[in-house]
């Protein structure tokens, strides 16, 4: 059932983005440009989730793929919908649990598939009713959050050379130079831990090519935008503007007053949204036994964005190299047993509306 579903979403993700789009969900929202890029290798997605309890549960989670190795857009891709899909199959325990599992999944599934030749950061956020805000994160992308005195918070540290130095380094100051990825293999140690307190805060995940503009202009945005969707529209065109080298991509996250998805069923209810695209999922029956049943519809969104920017050369990201990391304890990450279920699947999906 996993894998069914994580081949789902890895289609909605697989044909990226083209140009700049964002979409607004609830009090999330998405988005992301190519930049000057020939292609955009930045996967970003947000799921909101009610489950077969009544419980609720949202994850944001951006991938940016290393340009540099085999096919980065394949790995970010590979990696949300395995991140995603383990999260929607497996909620049965807590939260840092789940979100070990989840990147587990996410860096064996891209390890298969490219061998360590191919990978990709990982920076997630899940949030679940009456539960601390757990954080998943690998690589370089970025998780900011604003708290009480409206400055941003860097949560998340970088696994750079320079990102491991120590707090007191300049958050401005870039390191491409990648001590771990998503697809690294079994000397993964991912970044793991729950927030103590965000109610009435806001959240901030940014690939590089976003982060890029600096904190000082981040902190310009948040604090004068008057939706999630105004931050991440803003975001881009900053990056857009200062001439960043990179795709960049960003998700924004209000808990003030915050939308559910409406529950109409008696199993799990899903939405995935990317930004320009949507699916929702629902499963029916035993899922942990592989005996459920998912019925998949898909949406698209349309967006109002700005045309594509122009491409300048051949896509490469000469900067971002991987260091061979060292020697990671971690336990050995098993293949899954799966049997094929009972799978429905409905496909309805409408052309992208560009701007």
């Amino acid at each position: 059932m996993a894998n069914a579903i994580a081949d789902r979403i890895e289609f909605l993700l697989r044909a990226g983005e083209v140009g700049r789009k964002a979409q607004q969900v609830s009090n999330v929202s998405v988005g992301t440009t190519r930049g000057p890029r020939e292609e955009n290798q930045d996967r970003v997605a947000i799921a909101q989730i009610n489950t077969e309890y009544g419980e609720r549960l949202s994850v944001a989670v951006i991938c940016d793929g290393m340009g540099g190795m085999t096919n980065g857009a394949a790995a970010a891709s590979c990696a949300i919908s395995h991140f995603l899909a383990s999260i929607l199959t497996d909620r049965s325990q807590s939260p840092t649990k789940m979100a070990y599992r989840a990147i587990s999944e996410a860096n064996r599934a891209v390890y298969n598939l490219f061998r360590g030749a191919g990978g990709t950061t990982l920076t997630a956020l899940m949030l679940r009713d009456g539960e601390n805000p757990c954080v998943a994160h690998v690589g370089d992308s970025r998780l900011y959050m604003k708290g009480d005195s409206g400055e941003l918070e860097l949560i998340t540290k970088d696994d750079t050379v320079f990102g491991q130095m120590g707090s007191g380094s300049n958050e401005d100051m870039l390191d491409n130079r990648l001590l771990q990825f998503v697809g690294i293999g079994r000397d993964l140690e991912p970044h793991i831990f729950s927030l103590s307190s965000y109610a009435g805060h806001e959240f901030i995940l940014t690939t590089d090519g976003a982060h890029s503009i600096g904190k000082r202009a981040l902190n310009g945005i948040v604090s004068n935008a008057t939706s999630s969707l105004d931050i991440v529209r803003k975001i881009l065109y900053v990056a857009e503007a200062i001439g960043t080298d990179d795709n960049a991509s960003a998700i924004a996250i209000s808990t003030h007053n915050p939308e559910y998805l409406p529950q109409f069923g008696t199993g799990l209810e899903a939405r995935i949204s990317t930004p320009s695209d949507k699916i929702e999922i629902w499963l029916y029956g035993d899922v942990s036994r592989n005996s459920a049943i998912a019925n998949i519809t898909s949406e698209s969104s349309a967006s109002n964005e700005q045309p594509l920017a122009k491409p300048v050369g051949k896509k490469t990201r000469s900067g971002r190299t991987s260091q061979k990391p060292r020697k990671f304890q971690t336990k050995p990450i098993s293949n899954p047993q799966n049997k094929k279920p009972q799978l429905h699947i409905e496909f309805n999906d409408e052309g992208n509306d560009e701007g």
